[in-house]
């Protein structure tokens, strides 16, 4: 569908599609569905794959070694997610969630509808 098709620019998106992405080209696919689920680019599967064969993660919320792996990685994401917004974390907390849709399900349950009703 696609193959050949390059900005007149030589645009970098044209070298980051081809290096992260190339698996598109390869099975002739035009992937627009981004509101559903982004794609993973190559270098963000090597790493977590390696990530996977080398550590041994648990649920976050036991006690035991892998759990606390599990746990100090989740922090470490937060943390960095409140630095790239420079968000000061005694204002903000950062909340992981499913999908968008259980998201904007959190959100909406948490607003106040009516006038005399506060924020959770």
């Amino acid at each position: 569908m696609l193959k050949g098709v390059r900005s007149p620019l030589n645009d970098p998106f044209d070298d980051l599609r081809a290096q992260e992405f190339s698996r598109l080209d390869e099975q002739d696919i035009a992937y627009l569905d981004y509101a559903a689920a982004g794609l993973y680019g190559a270098s963000q599967a090597t790493a977590y794959a390696d990530r996977l064969v080398r550590g041994v993660y648990g649920n976050p919320h036991s006690t035991h070694a892998p759990s606390r792996t599990s746990e100090a990685e989740l922090e470490q994401a937060r943390a960095a997610t409140l630095a790239f917004f420079d968000a000061d974390p005694d204002v903000y907390d950062v909340c992981f969630t499913a999908n968008t849709t259980a998201a904007i399900k959190l959100v909406a349950e948490s607003y106040a509808f009516g006038s005399r009703r506060g924020f959770v």
